[in-house]
């Protein structure tokens, strides 16, 4: 079973502003019907309009039950959609977000980090420009784990969702990138306990 953050659904526009709803693996539905875990007061969403969830692997699903105005996503109406946390859509007129319930570490809430290589990022001009390009990528991609991971202290499953990736997609990329998930400097898988 993998460590994860409790979240919370909350409403951030709309006339339910400051209304939320605690995200656990029993799917809660949200609409403006009565028995609605997350009751809404907005003419534009159905009453049963979707559904969330988080599994116990820590993925947030969000699954729209045939709503009329539909659920949108990054511009984009969707039926199931796994979301990071930080994400925000579209009911009706309403904007949610999946918060987490208590502070995030401060590493993994800032939405904008400056990334130091271990070292300098070699530029391979002697490589055809897609091949140099996949260097240049492939460097920053290792970048970008090693410093989620330590944001994440350790932790796989936290490590996983600041990132937007499933956590067994993490741990192969670690060992593609010869990345430790194991040891002092990176903690230890507590989802494997």
């Amino acid at each position: 079973m993998s460590v994860h953050v409790a979240c919370r659904l909350v409403v951030i526009e709309g006339n339910d502003r400051g209304r939320s709803l605690a995200i656990s693996p029993r799917e809660a539905v949200v609409g403006t019907g009565a028995g609605c875990d997350l009751t809404l007061t907005d003419s534009r969403v159905s009453a049963y309009h979707l559904t969330i969830s988080q599994d116990y692997d820590g993925a947030i699903i969000v699954r729209d039950k045939g709503s009329t105005n539909g659920t949108w996503y990054q511009g984009k109406r969707v039926q199931e959609q796994v979301v990071p946390l930080g994400a925000s859509f579209l009911v009706g007129k309403t904007a949610v977000r999946v918060e987490p319930d208590a502070p995030m570490p401060a590493a993994l809430h800032d939405t904008e980090r400056t990334l130091t290589p271990t070292g300098p990022i070699t530029v391979r001009s002697d490589l055809p420009y897609a091949e140099a390009r996949l260097a240049v990528l492939a460097d920053f991609e290792r970048t970008y784990l090693a410093e989620v991971l330590q944001g994440a202290q350790g932790d796989l499953g936290v490590a996983a969702r600041a990132a937007g990736i499933d956590v067994e997609r993490l741990r192969a990329m670690l060992h593609e990138h010869g990345l430790p998930v194991y040891g002092p400097a990176h903690g230890r898988d507590r989802g494997d306990r």
